[in-house]
């Protein structure tokens, strides 16, 4: 438990120093500074706790109860400071704040192939009877296809963590909240490959749910014959 706390207590230490890097939000900026603060007053009391606790030594209960109130107070002061100043803040997608660039792949069409993509997908029927891919993303990603290795087709994106980690400094500071991580991809094909690519994906999902439910079957089974093995056993062993 003291290595749990004694690395949070890092952490929060760390947040303390790099939150000045948004000191230009004013309101928001104090805000998170008293939460933090709080926090690593916590911290301190807790480990303080528990090396007298490994020592053996009387704690001074009221300068711990006194740190802690100070820090509940801190919370809630801060937390007022920091709600009032996120009202300021504004929404914006990410087309509206940054740089969007188009990438095309192609591919062949295979009988076992579907999109397993946890975003925005659209479907174009067009006259080729590859796939072709167009990703609109931020110029400070890549992004670019993956075979699964089982039919199915994904969409890795690959940020600069850097570039991007300036970016979301330099939005904070002017008061905007933008949605990063989004890509759109649009897959060009015919309208038998459209068709083809969606069946797959239902099949594909529904074998995999027959198969889940047959193993879970199985171990049911099997759990049951090591069950009653057990109790076989235990007769035998009371009779003799």
């Amino acid at each position: 438990m003291g290595l749990f706390f004694s690395f949070t207590l890092i952490c929060l230490v760390f947040c303390f120093v790099v939150s000045f890097l948004i000191a230009n939000t004013g309101i928001l900026f104090i805000g998170c500074l008293l939460v933090i603060g709080a926090g690593i007053i916590i911290n301190l009391v807790i480990l303080n706790i528990i090396y007298n606790f490994i020592k053996s030594i009387k704690s001074k209960t009221k300068v711990l109860m006194i740190m802690f109130v100070i820090s509940l107070i801190l919370v809630g002061v801060g937390g007022g400071l920091f709600c009032m100043g996120a009202l300021d803040f504004e929404y914006v997608e990410a087309s509206e704040n940054m740089e969007m660039i188009q990438t095309t792949e192609r591919m062949e069409m295979r009988d076992d192939l579907f999109i397993d993509h946890w975003g925005y997908v659209e479907y174009i029927e067009s006259d080729n009877d590859d796939l072709k891919f167009v990703y609109e993303h931020s110029s400070y990603s890549e992004v670019s296809y993956v075979d699964n290795g089982y039919g199915g087709i994904w969409f890795n994106d690959q940020e600069n963590i850097i570039d991007m980690f300036k970016k979301v400094i330099d939005d904070l500071s002017d008061e905007k909240i933008v949605e990063y991580g989004c890509i759109e991809v649009k897959v060009y094909t015919s309208k038998e490959n459209i068709e083809k690519l969606k069946q797959n994906k239902i099949d594909y999902y529904n074998n995999e749910k027959q198969l889940r439910e047959y193993y879970e079957e199985k171990i049911e089974a099997y759990e049951e014959y090591i069950e009653e093995l057990e109790t076989v056993e235990e007769e035998e062993c009371y009779c003799e």
